[in-house]
């Protein structure tokens, strides 16, 4: 009652907003929450009122497995080959686990190709 009776007096209007006043420099830890990726290799990405940590595809080259010697471009096919003393025996190179091998012009290499990655937001930051 006596907040009521204040404010039909002449400080009331001045009561009402020092009320306000106090309540809006009140912290709201509810509204002033941030949040992170679980790691540092993923992005944090805002789109209106959605959020999600996101790696985007990749591709990753690697040199393959060692062999000697080695003949590059074998008869123009792009492919080279672990030649061996006996022809026969002769294999194109290999990659690691994970990798295929990429054929072209010079040098093969080997390539993983990974896809995309999505993840909740999981660390808060505030």
């Amino acid at each position: 009652m006596k907040i009521i009776q204040a404010s039909r007096g002449r400080n009331g209007v001045a009561a009402v907003l020092a009320v306000g006043t106090v309540l809006m420099l009140l912290p709201a830890p509810h509204v002033d929450a941030w949040w992170a990726c679980p790691s540092n290799d993923y992005k944090l990405q805002v789109s209106s009122n959605l959020v999600r940590c996101y790696i985007p595809p990749q591709t990753h080259f690697r040199a393959p497995e060692p062999c000697f010697p080695i003949a590059v471009d074998v008869d123009n096919s792009a492919r080279d080959i672990c030649e061996s003393f006996l022809k026969p025996l002769s294999t194109g190179v290999k990659c690691p686990p994970g990798y295929v091998v990429n054929y072209r012009r010079g040098r093969d290499n080997c390539k993983q190709t990974t896809g995309a990655k999505h993840a909740a937001p999981t660390r808060r930051v505030r």
